[in-house]
């Protein structure tokens, strides 16, 4: 589930569209699922969110209808689906938002609600059954008419909160006491007009929770950093000027440098602004993005496989989403303009992984339908030309060469693990390949140089193969050439005789003669005197070493060394032991620690190769053990992965993480 705060405008005009959705051929590609669109209870309905509240690992929809003053669940099917709206009574006014969280921190997701025109929250505590109760004490007052909430535990006791920004233009923060009651919180006054939208998250790269708001009057994005307590201040130099009326905002990471970014909508400009934080709680003008008029929703979620959050936009007055593809710095392109009918008047927008394939499918709420739409996009490959030819060539020797260019062609991201050659592969040689083993985003190129060195004579024939996780068969290009052979060369007939040279120059001396042989000896001659004393001989080896002697006193110590890095907290990460369960499976069992120790209930376990996810799933924890099978889209590759595992997906949850080998 893709955690966001969404703030619902008054209802507009009928538009006479109706949503759709379609994308060019290498965009990312979505469908609607069986039965889609679901219909509740009336056509007046206004916000819905998503979470698994039966514990069948199927994400559910949540709706408030405000039309029938009731809670609409409707259970998550397989591929994508919902069944009928099964509701829980609202008393008194309708609600016009709903907010999925575990409240009470018990395993089982539960509901948070807003009533039209109401100071107050009501909280609906989930059994894990998909069946919702009030809660004790329920509704919860606050200070003022509340306009858009949002959960994150913001005073640091380990229980989620629910965060409301005032309809005049004050926020409070409702604290979670237990069992799902809240209590009201200091009221902190910004002085950014009325209607603020209120998103909560760690904005100061510390372990605070801090919070973002959108006022619709003064058409500004403000940060107040939390004191960990439950109170906030302004930052200095932390407001920010976005589209005039903001009618959303979410929060994501969307350049990849770690801090939260915010986006928010401009219903009046048709704008959707991104302002990237720099973690120290200052934000700063990213990028603006023209969706024309009338967005009245957002939401987050990875759409292409890349690893970057992209965005999703309902646009009212068209009755159309529009996605925003991430570039991966937090700029975006338009990527997609749907056309295929779905639901019309969208009002309210999620993004969720319904079919459990790793991609965020999109779910629609307009006028008493929820319109599923399953992400089916799939990585493609083309290569420049189907064949290369090459020039007879001489056996034995090598021929120039030619180039082939491979592009990535679909809506995800192309993993090529080789170039290889079938057929006659020793006839070719294959140079100077930038694609094995590298990841191309969409249309992206690479490129082999393929040269012709024939082992024999005659025609010789391979194919280039590119092997990648590419949807369909793998593209092939055909390689030819003839390999000759030279004949021997012929001899001609010897020339007539040249001229005589010139004189050499004289030749070197020749060695000297044998020494004769010996005269007869002569007298002895006169004794002479002595000669010089000659010089010393060389020294002898050494003897063999004596006995040792006593030790001598100990020196004195050498100088510190330096210090070591600090280690990792003991016994915070988890124990983890991951093992195949096929090609794109793993299989994990979980001992949780630290914050997770001994816990009973849903968790959530991500599977992360660096930054992107290579799988995600939901499982129970039993006295702090978990174990769980993680599936992915694509082959496993053996190495390294991070494994995550938090108590929900939801901001503020604890979370554990561990390193794991998959071999």
């Amino acid at each position: 589930m893709i955690w966001r705060m969404r703030t619902i405008s008054t209802l507009l005009a009928a538009a006479a569209a109706l949503l759709a959705l379609t994308a060019p051929a290498t965009a990312a590609t979505f469908s609607p699922v069986a039965g889609s669109p679901f219909a509740t209870r009336s056509t007046d309905t206004i916000d819905l969110d998503l979470a698994d509240f039966d514990l069948d690992g199927r994400l559910d929809a949540v709706v408030a209808d405000r039309g029938a003053s009731e809670l609409a669940v409707l259970r998550g099917a397989a591929g994508g689906g919902f069944g009928a709206p099964e509701v829980t009574p609202i008393a008194g006014p309708g609600p016009v938002r709903v907010q999925a969280a575990d409240l009470d921190d018990d395993g089982f997701p539960d509901a948070i609600v807003q009533r039209q025109n109401q100071s107050d929250v009501t909280v609906l505590r989930g059994d894990g059954t998909g069946a919702l109760t009030p809660v004790a004490g329920s509704p919860f007052p606050a200070a003022a008419e509340i306009w858009s909430m949002d959960v994150a535990d913001v005073n640091g006791d380990g229980r989620p909160d629910v965060v409301a920004g005032l309809l005049d233009g004050r926020v409070q923060p409702l604290l979670g006491t237990g069992g799902g009651r809240l209590s009201a919180g200091a009221v902190v006054d910004v002085g950014g007009g009325m209607l603020p939208l209120v998103t909560a998250g760690r904005f100061n790269a510390g372990r605070r929770v801090d919070l973002v708001l959108a006022s619709r009057v003064a058409a500004t994005v403000t940060v107040l950093r939390g004191n960990g307590d439950g109170t906030f201040a302004p930052v200095p130099g932390g407001s920010l000027g976005v589209g005039a009326d903001p009618s959303a905002l979410v929060a994501e990471d969307f350049d990849g440098d770690g801090d939260l970014d915010v986006a928010a909508s401009s219903q009046t400009d048709g704008t959707v602004t991104v302002a990237l934080g720099d973690g120290t709680g200052r934000l700063v003008v990213g990028s603006t993005v023209a969706v024309t008029q009338t967005p009245t929703d957002l939401a987050a979620g990875d759409a292409d496989g890349d690893g970057d959050p992209d965005l999703a936009v309902a646009r009212y007055d068209a009755s159309r989403v529009q996605l925003l593809v991430n570039a991966g710095d937090g700029t975006f392109s338009t990527d997609l303009d749907p056309q295929t009918p779905v639901v019309a008047d969208p009002i309210a927008l999620t993004a969720g992984d319904l079919d459990g394939d790793g991609l965020a499918d999109l779910q629609v709420l307009g006028r008493g339908l929820v319109g599923s739409l399953r992400n089916e996009s799939v990585a493609a490959v083309t290569v420049d030309q189907p064949a290369l030819g090459f020039a007879d060539q001489a056996v034995g020797t090598l021929g120039g060469g030619q180039t082939v260019r491979v592009t990535s062609a679909g809506a995800l991201r192309l993993d090529v693990e080789q170039l290889r050659l079938d057929g006659a592969a020793d006839d070719f040689l294959l140079l100077q390949d930038t694609c094995s083993g590298r990841s191309f985003a969409r249309g992206a190129s690479c490129s082999v140089r393929v040269r012709f060195a024939p082992t024999a004579a005659g025609p010789r024939a391979a194919t280039l193969v590119v092997e990648s996780d590419a949807a369909g068969s793998a593209p092939a290009v055909a390689l030819s050439g003839t390999g000759i052979l030279m004949p021997p060369p012929v001899g001609g007939r010897d020339g007539a005789d040249g001229r005589d040279g010139a004189a050499g120059r004289d030749g070197a001396a020749g060695r000297d003669g044998a020494a004769g042989r010996d005269g007869a000896a002569g007298p002895s001659g006169a004794a002479g005197r002595d000669g010089a004393i000659g010089p010393s001989g060389r020294r002898g080896r050494d003897g063999a070493a004596g006995p040792s002697g006593p030790a001598g006193p100990r020196g004195p110590a050498g100088p510190e060394g330096p210090r070591g890095r600090p280690g990792a907290p003991a016994g915070t990460a988890p124990a983890a032991a991951c093992t195949r369960a096929g090609t794109r499976a793993v299989r994990c069992s979980i001992t949780l620690r630290g914050a997770l120790a001994g816990r009973r209930g849903a968790v959530a376990v991500r599977l992360l190769r660096g930054r992107a996810q290579a799988a995600a799933t939901r499982g129970r924890a039993r006295g702090g053990r978990v174990s769980v099978t993680l599936r992915s889209r694509r082959a496993l590759r053996r190495g390294r992965y991070q494994l995550v595992v938090a108590a929900s997906a939801r901001k503020g949850a604890p979370v554990s993480r561990a390193w794991v080998t998959i071999r």
